[in-house]
């Protein structure tokens, strides 16, 4: 049976996200800032990408006009770099079955569906990427076959950690009245700080500062006038959902409690507005300072992460 690759419409986030998350429910097929919860993934397809966007980045494998199979090249314009969203793909036996009920003829190989999509999405893709990068589950196998396939290099491993709200102690400190919303007479030193500490980044500082809302929020630590910290964090009042994604301190504030305290109120911040039953973090795997301040203040590792990058041009051109 013929499998047919189109970008995506509106119309077909609801069979999207039905299959991302019955996909990235299983750890061995596992793949990395996608979601879990099928409506959350809707709301974020919706609601993150607009129409052009959606049509553009996401290419649909249709096997008698049903969602079988899904990729997306989330894009970050002013970088370059785009963040893989798949291959996700229905299990064979399920396809198989479906032929056999319609007396269709043999189904489509899962090896040859995510070929189909990954050579497809390449021919599609937006010309301004510059760098793909894609984080999976260290159990899933058959992402680290394809990025090898392809080429990509292992940028990195990274620990995804988790703190129940049960086990926060929400107690004030002195400090705290150094911190608060960032102020527009900081914006310059957080731009500076923020890029110095995470070079390469999904998001720079600049982009960061566009994306403040009430569910995207910058908190500073600001002594005597200077910025010695920041913490970034996202929550979501509909989902219940909370993740600091960035948090630094400048390197002469290092070792005077600075990035522990910041930590505390981006957690308050975080369970106050959004009520999450636990918050979460990303962390280089290498970064044993962060890891051991987080498990100090009561973080546990949930799963481990492979991070990585390929060069587009280079992989484009070898697809073909």
């Amino acid at each position: 049976m013929n499998v047919r690759y189109r970008g995506a419409f509106s119309a077909d986030t609801a069979e999207m996200s039905r299959l991302i998350a019955v996909q990235n429910n299983q750890v061995h097929r596992h793949v990395g800032y996608c979601g879990v919860e099928a409506s959350e993934i809707r709301h974020t397809l919706e609601n993150d990408f607009e129409k052009k966007r959606l049509e553009q980045d996401f290419t649909l494998a249709l096997l008698e006009e049903k969602v079988v199979g899904v990729l997306g090249f989330d894009l970050d314009p002013d970088t370059g770099l785009a963040e893989i969203w798949g291959p996700f793909a229905d299990e064979e036996e399920k396809r198989a079955g479906d032929c056999a009920n319609k007396k269709a003829g043999p189904a489509v190989g899962r090896a040859e569906l995510i070929e189909g999509l990954w050579r497809t999405a390449l021919e599609r893709a937006n010309g301004s990427i510059v760098r793909l990068q894609g984080f999976y589950h260290q159990d899933n196998a058959e992402a680290e076959s394809l990025m090898r396939r392809s080429g990509a290099s292992l940028a990195g491993r990274h620990l995804t950690l988790a703190l129940r709200q049960a086990d926060f102690s929400a107690e004030s400190q002195e400090e705290d009245s150094l911190i608060a919303e960032l102020g527009a007479e900081f914006e310059e030193a957080f731009v500076r700080l923020h890029d110095e500490a995470f070079p390469g980044s999904y998001a720079s500082g600049h982009k960061l500062l566009e994306e403040r809302d009430a569910e995207h929020r910058l908190i500073g630590y600001v002594r005597e006038g200077e910025l010695l910290g920041y913490a970034f964090v996202s929550g979501s009042r509909t989902f219940a959902e909370g993740d600091v994604e960035f948090l630094a301190s400048a390197a002469r504030a290092r070792g005077q409690g600075v990035g522990q305290n910041l930590l505390r109120a981006a957690l308050r911040l975080l369970f106050e507005e959004f009520a999450p039953a636990e918050a979460r973090l990303t962390v280089s795997a290498t970064n044993a300072a962060a890891i051991g301040l987080y498990r100090k203040c009561g973080f546990r590792v949930r799963e481990e992460m492979n991070v990585y990058e390929l060069n587009f041009a280079k992989i484009r051109s070898a697809s073909r």
